[in-house]
This record gives structure tokens, sequence and C-alpha cells, in this order.
């Protein structure tokens, strides 16, 4: 069998080798020298047949074999390490991994911190990490079941072929200033059209429930401020003549310490979604299972 002349340990190398592109930054991936990453590739390169990677410009190309055997190697290697993670029971006071939540600062504040502390209560040997995903290609790069555990994604952002469950749904609300003069004791339609709006902008091609309502309104104004994240929206509001529509609890904790004013949407608005996704690969880890019943619990601390 070719297996035993194939030391299994390279499968590691040589998925950061198709990944990267790149001898350097596999390296660094691995600490590994780069020497010593080079000799693994030139060892790769015999055992195939197949020179791998390839001189393009100033840097490295995968050749067609290679390609062919990027996405395999990292599905046998996902197999593998969750094959190698695998217990026959779940005791969280004896449990020592790091669970990765990717999620939106949103949820993170609103949800991850009382997870942390039943970890520390009940599983103290666990680790929560929140994480945070720039762009799709950069998350879906590292949702391989074992860099990510778990991923915070609104249903547009959810990627295929993985589970997932609903964490929470959550109506939006518009804010304003509670000195705002152009304002009486309702919102009005006219008034979306005529108040300047603070918008949350995910990307330049990712429509929220804001900008489509602005939309289908017929709003022509100006948008004095775009905001990455909700938890920066009631701040651009408070002192000001604008509106932005925000997740109610997240509304009702600035209304407090800003002095705002909120109001149900005059139009029909969707709710917030936010689902729990994991990989394929991990969807019977007793540790991830757990962790999902603790997103929960949270989750309904905040709405009992």
């Amino acid at each position: 069998m070719r297996l035993r002349q194939f030391d299994l340990n390279l499968l590691v190398a040589l998925e950061a080798l198709l990944r990267e592109a790149s001898v350097s930054r596999a390296a660094d991936q691995l600490a590994f020298s780069q020497p010593t990453i080079s000799n693994i590739l030139a060892r790769l390169r015999d055992y195939f047949g197949d020179e791998l990677l390839v001189p393009a410009g100033r840097s490295l190309k995968l050749t067609p074999f290679g390609e062919s055997l990027r996405k395999q190697v990292e599905q046998n290697l996902v197999a593998t390490r969750a094959l190698l993670m695998r217990r026959p029971s779940f005791d969280p006071a004896a449990a020592t991994q790091e669970i990765v939540i990717l999620a939106s600062t949103y949820v993170a504040s609103l949800v991850v911190p009382e997870v942390s502390r039943r970890l520390a209560i009940e599983a103290p040997g666990m680790t929560p990490r929140v994480a945070s995903g720039t762009t799709d290609a950069q998350v879906l790069g590292a949702f391989d079941g074992t860099r990510i555990s778990l991923l915070s994604v609104p249903p547009f952002r959810a990627h295929d072929g993985h589970p997932s469950e609903l964490l929470f749904e959550e109506p939006l609300v518009f804010v304003v200033a509670a000195d705002n003069k152009k304002v009486g004791k309702k919102l009005t339609v006219d008034h979306l059209r005529r108040l300047p709006h603070v918008v949350i902008r995910f990307g330049a091609f990712i429509e929220t429930p804001h900008t489509k309502l602005l939309r289908d309104i017929g709003y022509d104004g100006r948008v004095p401020v775009y905001a990455s994240n909700f938890e920066l929206l009631p701040d651009f509001v408070a002192g000001t003549d604008r509106v932005a529509l925000v997740p109610r609890t997240l509304a009702k904790a600035a209304a407090k310490r800003l002095s705002l004013r909120l109001f149900d949407p005059p139009v029909l608005v969707p709710n917030l979604v936010e689902l729990i996704q994991w990989h394929t690969s991990v969807a019977d880890d007793p540790a991830l299972l757990w962790v999902r019943r603790l997103l929960h619990d949270a989750v309904a601390k905040l709405t009992a």
C-alpha cells in the first residue's frame, strides 16, 4: 500500500500549502521554519509526481493537479480532526477545549458574556474566544469545523450545506433624540422621508432592512452617517435631529444612557434574525451541542 510510504502528518502541511499557495505563509501558520516547509513540499512533490505549486511572477500558484487536491485534502483533514476529537461522553467540568464563536459585535455583547459566565462556573477549563469576520470569503475560509466552532450570522450570510438553527428574532425600532422637536408623539412615514438617517452598512452590495425601507418610501435625502455595527447607531442619533433603526433590546438600553425616544416603525419592517451555524463535520460534537444550549439559555434570560 502506498499509504505506508506516506507520513499522515504531511497532510496538515499539504492543506496549508494548498490553501495559502505560499511556503512562507504556510510556515507561519504551522509555526515551522521556511526551510522545513520547503523540504516537506519537496517530499510531497516526489510522492505525488507533480509540482503542486509553481512560480507565477513573484508568487506561487497551484498546478491543475494541486487545485484538484485542495478541496479533497481539506475535507479529509476536517473529518480526521473531527474523528480524533470524538469522546464517548462530555463532562463540562473536565473539558479543556477552546470554543471560537464568530459573531457580530451586537450578538457578542448581547449573548456571549452570559455564556462566558456559565463557562466560568460549569466548565472553567473551556476558553471562549469571540472572533469577527470582515468578509464572507474570510469567514468561509476559516469555517472548517476546527478554527471556528460556531457562527452567529443572519440568514443571508449563512453558508449552504451546513446545519443551522434560529438563535433569536428581534423587532427593530426607530430611535430619535428625546429633544428632537421635529417629531411629536408619533413617528410617521413623512418624518422618515424628511429626517436624516443613520444607517448600518454591512457591505457595499448588501441591502439591510433600513436601506430597503428608505428605497421603498422614496427617501432622497443624504445619509450623514454609515455605521459598521448596531451599537454605534444610538450615539450618532443623540443630540441631533437624526433617526436610526435599531434592535429593540439595544434601543431600550441606549435610551436610558443617551436620552432617546423609541418608536415602532410606521411601515412593515422585518425582524432582525440571527442563526447559529456549525460545520457538518462537528454536527454531533457534544461540547458544541452543550455550548449551543448555553447560547439559547442566554437569549432566554434576556427575553424573560
